[in-house]
């Protein structure tokens, strides 16, 4: 009997996870290890802020995988040794005959100085009550969405979420996207990245490339 363990609880992780499971022998054991109890669709922390959808209604727990024959482990990753094939968590050492890593990029938002309780976390689930409440308190102003580096979790979600706030606001704040790449999607190519600072700067939200935050001062709101 084989064992494989499946390192993150996010797309790559789930579909990797059902993969094996298909093709593996049914005595063969396929582990998911995550640090979340639950599974969210990235955008679906948008539809929240937006005040279009719950964010319920776009996340899934984990323990539900073993309807599919996935055993689900939640636990924090301390090492991998590719060598003896054991992955050490905060749950214990787990040992396995293949791992498959698929912890996608993280964010560090700790590492901004003077980070404080004036900005939020866009990527961060557990923030989203605290960003519906500054948002009903906003009634002017600038609404600044910033990406603090690169390469970064999902690219096109800082300026959906511009979009989508832009549209909530209905005018009421200026709002504002800052990046310190030089086009607004790189990775998308130049005409992909022309095409979206066109459709924000349509929708009434200003774009400005090549702009990397150094601090973020909350009480002088700079």
């Amino acid at each position: 009997m084989a064992h494989v363990l499946v390192l993150g609880g996010g797309f790559g992780g789930l579909a990797a996870a059902h993969e094996l499971r298909r093709r593996l022998r049914s005595d063969d054991q396929v582990t998911l290890v995550a640090s979340s109890e639950e599974f969210f669709v990235g955008f679906a922390k948008l539809w929240d802020i937006a005040g279009v959808r719950p964010l319920a209604d776009g996340s899934r727990r984990l323990e539900g995988l073993a309807r599919h024959g996935i055993r689900f482990v939640r636990a924090d990753i301390a090492a991998i040794d590719p060598d003896r094939l054991v992955v050490e968590t905060s749950a214990g050492a787990l040992s396995a005959d293949g791992i498959v890593i698929a912890l996608g990029a993280g964010h560090r938002p700790e590492h901004v100085a003077l980070l404080g309780p004036g900005a939020h976390n866009l990527y961060d689930a557990r923030e989203l009550p605290a960003i519906r409440a500054a948002l009903q308190d906003l009634t002017g102003g600038r609404l600044l969405v910033s990406i603090l580096g690169a390469p970064y979790l999902c690219p096109p979600a800082p300026y959906e979420a511009a979009l989508l706030l832009n549209e909530r606001l209905g005018g009421a704040a200026e709002v504002v996207v800052t990046t310190p790449q030089p086009l607004t999607l790189p990775v998308a190519g130049p005409d992909a990245s022309r095409s979206l600072a066109e459709r924000l700067t349509e929708q009434g939200v200003a774009v400005l490339t090549g702009r990397q935050v150094e601090a973020i001062d909350c009480e002088a709101g700079v």
